[in-house]
């Protein structure tokens, strides 16, 4: 902070003692001196094409289905850790007095975006790999239970990767196990308390991050690669079944 902010503010000494205060004085200071911000007018534009197109994102899209969501969650979160890479310690300013380090402050949102990622994950791949196999679910109700989708999930892969080796779902099932442990409904790596009131996190207090992105980069591939495959095998099924229906009608037509 700037030897004139620490004179401002130390010459209202309420500000030092009550940190809501404090940082409401920090944010006034940093909207005072923020560029001009976007009419109300503009902003109701924001789900509309920006005026720059590199800063215009497809959020939908009928091809792409809901890749973008698979694919968001896991990625946001392995860009987080990935720039954090070699600056574990590194501290950020806190809102009030003192420093806190980013590895900290970006834990829980990581833990969110891996586990959101397991659970959308999963639940594709139980659709469109029942769907493959003629034994079409739909949309799993698990709701946020990433173990019972697992449950569902683990035979579909089974049936059409039967050559996957075994060790492989056991590790998709240690790392989902590990998850389930910590955070069960889905709510605690968004929430500090449940809603009755207790610890989210059930008294977990420290995560290792490389390990965690280490895990889900094996877990990534996997999944992914049985997402990949299924719609390959479909996409080769539809063309041979086209095929024959075209050699029948030929025939017929003769």
């Amino acid at each position: 902070m700037k030897s004139t902010e620490n004179a401002a503010l130390t010459s209202t000494p309420c500000l030092y003692s009550c940190p809501k205060l404090h940082l409401a004085n920090r944010l006034l200071t940093v909207l005072s001196k923020a560029p001009q911000y976007r009419s109300s007018a503009e902003v109701s534009q924001m789900f509309e094409p920006d005026d720059e197109s590199d800063a215009t994102a497809v959020i939908y899209d009928d091809d792409l289905r809901r890749w973008p969501y698979i694919d968001g969650y896991k990625r946001a979160a392995n860009i987080l850790v990935e720039t954090m890479s070699g600056e574990w310690t590194r501290a950020t300013p806190m809102p009030f007095e003192g420093t806190y380090p980013v590895a900290d402050s970006l834990a829980l949102p990581i833990m969110f975006l891996y586990r959101h990622y397991l659970e959308i994950r999963l639940k594709d791949l139980i659709e469109r790999g029942s769907d493959y196999l003629s034994r079409p679910q739909g949309w799993p109700k698990a709701g946020h239970d990433i173990g019972e989708l697992w449950a569902l999930c683990r035979p579909i892969l089974e049936e059409i990767f039967p050559e996957t080796p075994t060790s492989d779902n056991d590790r998709i099932a240690e790392c989902i196990c590990s998850f389930m442990a910590v955070d069960a409904s889905g709510e605690g790596f968004r929430y500090d308390r449940d809603n009755k009131g207790n610890p989210s996190l059930g008294g977990i207090s420290r995560v290792g991050l490389r390990t965690v992105y280490e895990t889900m980069q094996f877990v990534g591939l996997y999944l992914d690669g049985a997402g990949a495959g299924i719609e390959a095998y479909e996409e080769t099924r539809n063309e041979m079944n086209q095929y024959f229906a075209d050699d029948m009608r030929y025939h017929s037509d003769g």
